[in-house]
């Protein structure tokens, strides 16, 4: 519900008419519902990759799972997205 995954949220739904899942924390439940996800997952609630669910993209903004966790949410030609910038502090 940051920068990268509020644009990503309306690019997918406005530009490419996808039905978009998003996962977020409580607290931003209805902002993101707002910017136009179908649905909405609060991460401390739900586990999306443990709801039977499949995707055809999971783009993971904060680095929170992997492509492991998350390769039995996707369908068949499905593609896992990972675009986390960690940084180390010194």
């Amino acid at each position: 519900s940051g920068g990268i995954g509020s644009l990503a949220v309306q690019l997918a739904k406005f530009h490419y008419e996808a039905e978009v899942t998003a996962v977020c924390s409580t607290p931003r439940l209805d902002y993101v519902k707002s910017l136009g996800a179908d649905r909405v997952i609060d991460y401390t609630q739900e586990d999306f990759t443990q709801n039977g669910e499949t995707y055809d993209l999971i783009f993971d903004v904060l680095g929170r799972s992997s492509f492991p966790r998350c390769k039995g949410s996707l369908t068949e030609n499905g593609r896992y997205f990972l675009a986390s910038f960690k940084m180390q502090h010194h």
